[in-house]
């Protein structure tokens, strides 16, 4: 019984840790702040695809203020 409680409890830990939601890319310049695109992953992977929208759009412009974020 003790085993099976145990199961359960990691079952729903694994689901918790995986799980994914919708998570919006928003990038801040001297212009403003502007939400990108919205996405339903993990949160690593969302903040993977920010990061790679602002080196495509952002990166070689050398701006201090300029960045990307995502919001849950």
């Amino acid at each position: 019984m003790k085993s099976i409680y145990s199961l359960a409890i990691l079952v729903v830990a694994i689901s918790f840790v995986s799980c994914k939601k919708s998570y919006t890319c928003s990038c801040t310049n001297p212009g403003g702040t502007e939400k990108v695109f919205t996405t339903n992953s993990s949160k690593s992977k969302a903040q993977e695809k920010c990061n790679q929208y602002y080196e495509d759009h952002w990166g070689d412009i050398p701006m201090s203020e300029t960045h990307c974020h995502i919001d849950e």
